[in-house]
């Protein structure tokens, strides 16, 4: 039975509308991952940047370049991070802080420094001197848990910036400011699980508070500004080893469903079966790598490649039911079988596509 012109027609469109689906598909979730991935690259440029101002955070108040207060040098050596989970937005870590300045001992920072999205589980005073030259000096061990919003549009390929805030809980920039020492570093024995360790730094940065906590002594309306010493530890993804081990039911259930297309639309009922094991197969996946996130109403990598999937075999069973229908209704069998062929070489080159080209701009 030879095809008419019209149903090649139709044959030629169908191709085309698929290839413009996924096509228009894979470039919005390309150019979101990517865009997502530089936004949190410059936010965390601008985080270690001395007169950087983060999206949504209070412009800190001028400091005048002299006045009355002490300088005191901060240092900070990271000996370990214990856990760290993305899903409920908290890092655990032991780091060693020292404090160094002149003059009056009484001033002792140590005993009323405090970690700005932490608390400190435990402080240890470790050494405490005074030198011939009247330079005092103390370092303290120090075990906190600290809380981070995990930027999780990338995950399972994503990189995150770990911060610890040291700031005084006393004394404002009138009466003392931090000075980042030279010698901050991290342990080499330092490690996160499924990531790995790329970057170390240390800056200073004022902070103001919108508030006077209701100090009878000051003006209504007063601000106070503190001097932030923060670290910046960088991590990323150790390899793609997590991203197949979340997706990898995923892949499988994609796989039985554009095998499907093998079966002939007389066999209706084994190509319906399969695809009903694929979407059942892609659900219970999306349940998986949902929960190494936490909920929220933002769309990134997991749900792209989860939406993708499911989407992919809702085409295959509209193209199932659209075979069926030339094969049994119209009595059309060669040109069920090109729709299958065409259907199948379509959607795979799709699918395969915007599943290499998201990992690789995540």
């Amino acid at each position: 039975m030879t095809t008419s012109p019209r149903r090649g027609r139709f044959l030629s469109a169908w191709v085309v509308v698929l290839a413009a689906i996924y096509m228009t598909v894979g470039f919005l979730a390309v150019r979101s991952i990517h865009d997502e991935r530089r936004s949190a690259l410059a936010a965390q440029e601008t985080r270690m940047s001395p007169t950087g101002l983060e999206a949504g955070l209070t412009p800190p108040d001028p400091i005048p370049a002299s006045g009355d207060f002490v300088p005191v040098t901060v240092g900070l050596y990271l000996d370990g991070i214990e856990t760290l989970s993305i899903r409920d937005s908290f890092w655990n870590a032991t780091f060693y802080v020292w404090f160094r300045w002149q003059g009056d001992r009484a001033l002792n920072p140590g005993a009323s420094f405090r970690l700005v999205d932490g608390r400190i589980e435990r402080r240890e005073l470790m050494d405490e001197r005074t030198a011939p030259d009247g330079s005092h000096y103390q370092r303290f061990r120090v075990t906190a848990r600290m809380t981070k919003f995990f930027n999780t549009t990338r995950v399972p390929l994503d990189s995150h910036m770990l911060n610890i805030y040291v700031e005084d809980g006393r004394l404002d920039v009138s009466r003392m400011r931090y000075v980042a020492g030279p010698d901050s570093s991290i342990s080499s024995r330092v490690r996160v699980s499924g990531y790995r360790v790329t970057g170390f730094r240390t800056v200073v940065k004022p902070h103001t508070y919108r508030s006077a906590y209701g100090d009878p002594s000051v003006a209504p309306g007063t601000r106070s500004t503190f001097t932030e010493f923060v670290v910046g530890v960088n991590i990323e993804r150790s390899g793609p080893g997590v991203y197949l081990k979340v997706f990898i039911g995923l892949f499988a259930g994609m796989a039985l469903a554009l095998t499907s297309f093998a079966l002939r639309a007389a066999d209706a009922g084994p190509r319906f079966s399969m695809l009903a094991g694929a979407y059942f197969g892609a659900v219970a996946n999306s349940y998986l790598a949902g929960s190494l996130i936490p909920s929220s109403g933002q769309f990134g990598l997991v749900e792209y490649v989860t939406f993708l999937g499911l989407f992919t075999i809702f085409l295959s069973l509209i193209a199932t039911v659209v075979s069926a229908f030339i094969w049994n209704t119209l009595d059309d069998r060669p040109l069920s079988r090109r729709f299958d062929r065409w259907t199948v070489v379509t959607i795979g080159l799709g699918y395969v596509a915007i599943n290499l080209a998201l990992p690789w701009f995540a």
